[in-house]
């Protein structure tokens, strides 16, 4: 899919209608280097220097190449372009003129029956839920030319765009206006500034549909599929999918201090993006920083401070974990004594394997090496009778080993 020419166009189309109060909200993007601006939908006001497309995205007319703080107007309650030329109608039932003959075949079936666009849809969503469709970020690879009937009636594995993208295709199929739409789902509450955090891993993918009298009508099919990734986000998909640390929403410490600092940031970004220097001034002031000079000192500190804690509490974190096996522990101390005796044992070879080439190298103690490896696997691998006593015999077995390698080994 390519971004199509709706974003060609300043304003809203004429016929777009909204009602309900408006929601005033505030954003801070960070740099992407794109002309795309955050925006609830639909956008009916956006800062200086944008405009809204056709489509209602909210564009910037310059590159975002820093990070920036505005504030927009959107009408979450809306119908957009209820009168679209017969251009517009047309280029959104556009398909690429061969592949995907099953997908084909059955838009055709859903027109001969004289299904309505609405049911068109309904049908297709309905196919969604009853067949063994499955929600992944791991999906198995398409082919170019069929990837829609791949899909549809094979794989029946991927994530929001195999979703969008097959519904727009068989919408097209069927001769009803259709158009793949991308922009973010959810997002993260940070309830220490009652703000929401959006992040690349909310990206998401779903579909409009031109219906006469209702305009341009969102269709989500993930939800058909996994109403999880809708309704809670991407972190419903669990530890089996491969997210990013933050999105997937853990409770410790780490990601906690990661939440705070994020508050933090989102502050100190909301004043010096906002405000002027007399404010900015008065802001340091409060906590008797005299200037800029002595905020970058102050900031140096707490950043060092941070980064010096964080590394403590990852390196404890990583730090080893004595074993509290008793039995392994006696037999490690016997492979020990071994190897400093210059008989080492290889990570692939087992107790016995090991025993006989032991004993083979002290052979005046073989039947003690023997008998502390039978010790060892009766413990390990067996179901022992008496498995106090046996671990006695054997840490006393190993307490007075001491190897003897034959000088003519």
């Amino acid at each position: 899919w390519t971004t199509g020419n709706y974003t060609n166009n300043a304003g809203l189309p004429q016929g777009t209608r909204w009602q309900g109060e408006a929601i005033e909200y505030e954003v801070t993007l960070e740099p992407h280097r794109n002309h795309w601006l955050l925006a609830l939908d639909i956008p009916t006001q956006g800062p200086p220097n944008s405009r809204i497309s056709l489509a209602g995205n909210l564009l910037s007319k310059k590159p975002v190449n820093e990070r920036i703080l505005y504030k927009a107007t959107s009408h979450t309650d809306y119908q957009l372009q209820l009168e679209p030329s017969a251009s517009i109608l047309e280029y959104a039932r556009q398909t690429p003129r061969s592949g995907n003959p099953q997908a084909r075949a059955l838009a055709q079936q859903w027109r001969g029956q004289g299904l309505k666009p609405a049911q068109m849809a309904d049908a297709l969503l309905q196919r969604f839920r009853k067949q063994p469709f499955r929600y992944t970020l791991r999906p198995p690879a398409l082919r170019g030319a069929n990837s829609i009937d791949d899909f549809l009636f094979d794989t029946r594995s991927g994530f929001c765009e195999h979703y969008a993208g097959s519904f727009t295709f068989m919408m097209r199929a069927a001769g009803v206006p259709a158009r793949v739409v991308t922009g973010y789902q959810g997002g993260q509450l940070n309830s220490l500034g009652n703000y929401m955090i959006v992040r690349s891993a909310d990206a998401h993918a779903w579909s409009e549909i031109w219906l006469e009298g209702s305009g341009w009508v969102r269709v989500d099919p993930t939800s058909a599929v996994a109403p999880e990734r809708i309704e809670t986000g991407v972190s419903a998909l669990g530890d089996s999918e491969p997210l990013p640390f933050m999105a997937r929403r853990g409770g410790d410490l780490i990601y906690r201090l990661q939440l705070r600092w994020d508050w933090i940031n989102a502050g100190w970004n909301r004043w010096f993006l906002a405000y002027g220097p007399e404010l900015q001034s008065s802001f340091l002031e409060r906590f008797g920083l005299a200037d800029w000079r002595a905020m970058i000192l102050a900031l140096t500190g707490l950043l060092t401070a941070f980064l010096t804690l964080l590394g403590g509490l990852l390196i404890w974190q990583a730090r080893p974990r004595s074993s509290h096996d008793a039995v392994q522990n006696a037999w490690l101390k016997f492979c020990q004594r071994m190897r400093k005796a210059g008989i080492t044992r290889a990570p692939h070879e087992g107790p016995q394997a090991f025993a006989e080439r032991a004993g083979q190298a002290c052979p005046e103690q073989r039947n003690d090496i023997r008998r502390i490896a039978a010790l060892y696997i009766a413990l390990r691998y067996s179901l022992a009778t008496h498995p106090q006593a046996g671990l006695q015999r054997l840490h006393k077995a190993v307490a007075q080993f001491k190897p003897k390698v034959s000088k003519t080994s």
